[in-house]
């Protein structure tokens, strides 16, 4: 699935809506009353901002965050007296999100 920041516009199943959907489960834990529908354009804007900001960094630093460890074995498979055939199987033994 590929990450959706969502805006004002394109909101539903965005991390934009997971933003606001979260805060207004904190808000109820703590406030201990619903949120009020007052005020909703403008934490979508906000959330949507955010979002799209978040993804944006992402996509310009990804490279630079990610350390990835790969697990590869080689054989070599004879080709009916023609060669040989090189297979090689490999995994990710380890993936780390570098952060400062």
């Amino acid at each position: 699935m590929k990450l959706k920041a969502g805006s004002v516009s394109n909101f539903s199943n965005s991390m934009a809506q997971a933003m606001e959907d979260s805060f207004q489960r904190e808000w109820n834990a703590i406030k201990k009353h619903p949120l009020s529908e007052a005020g909703e354009e403008d934490r979508r804007l906000l959330f949507s901002a955010i979002a799209q900001g978040v993804i944006q960094h992402l996509q310009e630093h990804i490279n630079d965050a990610l350390q990835i460890d790969v697990r590869v074995t080689q054989t070599n498979e004879p080709l009916n007296n023609t060669g040989n055939r090189v297979i090689a199987e490999g995994e990710a033994i380890n993936v780390e999100l570098l952060t400062e």
